[in-house]
């Protein structure tokens, strides 16, 4: 639901995408800096069962999301490693919203006057790095981004021992296309590389 991206779509078409799919798989809808009140209005109105913050939003945000619905929350990680998002997750703990899920994506440095990149720059992490400093999450899931491909998810679950993963660019045919079979060899390498843990 972020309308500068490539990849959003609006609450007419998630609504669609949802009523196609009823009892299906997890709907999270993904926001970047939208107000709460928006966030609870679509949350509503979609039947999303989750909501993912990919913005710059405070932990005190967590007060004005619905009661109830688990917060995945973006963390762009640099050259601080995993200590960011360590500190965002225990702020949100300690205002009682704990978080459902921590999402470790690139952060994408840019020049004065250019616009944050949000995810789905196809920037990788350092998944060594992320598996030496994993315990600093205190078991809180974690979810990999940047830079995955169907070619690469199963090495960088290994390597970084991620609960999941999220892909965009990784498996696109053109910014904001996805590429069914690109889509299924993703899926399927992920599904192996987690079930063999």
């Amino acid at each position: 639901f972020y309308a500068p991206s490539s990849r959003c779509v609006s609450p007419e078409i998630a609504r669609q995408i949802a009523e196609a799919l009823p009892g299906g798989p997890l709907l999270v809808g993904v926001f970047v800096n939208a107000p709460a009140d928006q966030i609870r209005g679509l949350v509503d109105s979609v039947g999303l069962r989750a909501v993912q913050l990919h913005g710059d939003e405070p932990p005190e945000f967590l007060a004005g999301l619905p009661e109830g619905i688990p917060v995945l929350r973006a963390i762009r990680i640099g050259p601080q490693g995993l200590g960011p998002a360590t500190d965002y997750r225990d702020r949100c703990q300690a205002l009682g919203r704990p978080l459902a899920a921590v999402l470790l994506d690139a952060s994408v440095p840019t020049a004065a006057g250019e616009a944050t990149i949000y995810g789905g720059s196809g920037h990788r992490l350092d998944w060594p790095r992320v598996a030496a400093e994993r315990s600093l999450l205190a078991g809180t899931p974690l979810i990999l981004a940047g830079g995955l491909t169907p070619a690469n998810v199963a090495e960088a679950i290994r390597v970084s021992g991620a609960d999941g993963v999220d892909t965009a660019s990784g498996v696109e045919s053109a910014a904001g296309v996805k590429d069914r079979k690109k889509v299924q060899d993703f899926v399927a390498a992920a599904r192996e590389a987690l079930g063999r843990r």
